[in-house]
This record gives C-alpha cells, structure tokens and sequence, in this order.
C-alpha cells in the first residue's frame, strides 16, 4: 500500500477563526449576564404573555447560548452537552415539564423531538427554529431577531455591540498571524467553513 506524506503546518485558519467565534458567542453572553446583573435593566417589551421575562427552553447548549446572547435570562437547556448527538436524545420527564411551563422552545432542523415534545405536552409555547450558521453576520442577526421576539432588544443589542468587538479583535489578530501577510490555504470539513472577508 502507498503512504502519502502531508505535512502539516499549525497556522491560523478560517476553521480556527469559526471556533473562536463560538467562544466569543459563549463568553459575551456569560459576560453579558454578569453585566446584566449588575444592575442595568432592559426597558424592552417583554416577550412573555405574563409581563414576566420570557422562559425559554432550548434543544442544546448551542441555542441555549442564543437565547441568552439574546437577554433571556431563564433559560433550561434539554440536551447535556455530553450527548454525542443530538437528535438522537431521549427526553426525560423533567425535560416535559419544562417544556410546559416555556414561553419558547428554540431548537435547530434537524432535532424533531422538539414539536413532539411541545405537542406532547400541550404547550402552548412558540417553537422557534434557529439559525445555528456560524458566520458572524448571522449570528448577530439571529441574536438580535431572538431579542425583539423575547422582547429583550436592549440586552441583544448590548451583546451584539459585545460580539462585534470581540470578533474585529479576533479577525485583526488572526490576519496579522498570516505567513506573509497571505492568508494560507487550508482544508476543512464543508459546515465549518465560513465565507473569507
């Protein structure tokens, strides 16, 4: 059999770039919570029929992390983040009863379970599809469409500012780490890359 011989060089890429995206997603809505915390009110609508901050229920830690990037402050997640997959998760009692007492369940195409579990239950929560693209733009957008719908714009505004500094500071540093000031060419699975600016 014939070996083939790659090198392999550790430079920054689109891929790293993309995964750093995720943390920032992460880290500001943790930032944004302890800030929010702190004090500062948001003098939005709320999205709740109660007048209440919105209950949210989300599929996984990726939505969940939307939906507080977004100002939902209570927020239940379904699936650990220790499942392997997703929509293969069987939901517990407790997950059902979650489910119930939610103003929206948030949750990705490809995780049915959630209409059945919402069905189910005979929530009257809105199922919210999101958008889990990891482009910058989008993300900002989802977070922002997630904020008028909960009815907490000014925390989702406040995060989204957040968001962009941080990314700019990323995307500054990954390009001046470049060979040559040239962006290098890289090989990644196709859902993880996102387009180059």
């Amino acid at each position: 059999m014939a070996r083939i011989g790659v090198r392999i060089t550790r430079v920054p890429s689109v891929l790293a770039l993309s995964l750093s995206m995720a943390l920032v997603l992460t880290a500001t809505a943790c930032v944004s919570d302890k800030a929010d915390s702190a004090g500062s009110a948001d003098t939005s609508t709320s999205g709740n029929k109660n007048g209440d901050a919105p209950v949210v229920v989300a599929t996984t830690t990726w939505e969940g992390a939307f939906a507080k990037a977004a100002g939902a402050e209570d927020v239940k997640v379904i699936v650990p983040s220790s499942a392997q997959h997703a929509p293969d998760y069987d939901p517990k009692p407790s997950d059902l009863a979650a489910v119930a007492d939610a103003d929206f369940v948030l949750y990705a195409p490809f995780e049915p379970y959630a209409a059945q579990i919402k069905e189910a239950v005979g929530s009257d929560a809105k199922l919210v599809e999101v958008n889990l693209d990891n482009d910058a733009d989008k993300a900002s957008a989802e977070v922002i469409r997630l904020g008028e719908m909960f009815g907490t714009r000014d925390a989702a505004a406040k995060w989204n500012a957040s968001f962009k500094r941080e990314y700019g500071t990323l995307q500054k540093d990954l390009k001046a780490a470049w060979p040559d000031g040239k962006a290098p060419a890289v090989v990644a699975q196709v859902f993880s890359v996102c387009r180059r600016r």
